[in-house]
């Protein structure tokens, strides 16, 4: 488990091989990315909904709404 932030950018994790092999780097962020992307969930998801439980604090909440304007798919919140 990687306890983060919801602020902070998903992190890269290591998948343990079989030894001798080192362990393969998976980029969290790069792979959910590339699901959101292909699900098309843009065009699915209706964002000026209030995000489920659990609640976002007050500077959470600003915070998403800024990610949310900087992609384009919120004008105001």
């Amino acid at each position: 488990m990687w306890p983060i932030r919801l602020t902070d950018p998903l992190p890269i994790v290591p998948v343990p091989l079989l030894e001798p092999d080192p362990d393969a780097p998976l980029d969290l962020g790069a792979g959910l990315a590339a699901i959101y992307d292909r699900c098309a969930y843009a065009s699915q998801i209706d964002y000026s909904q209030q995000p489920p439980p659990p609640r976002l604090s007050e500077k959470e909440s600003r915070w998403v709404a800024a990610r949310l304007r900087d992609q384009g798919v919120l004008s105001h919140r």
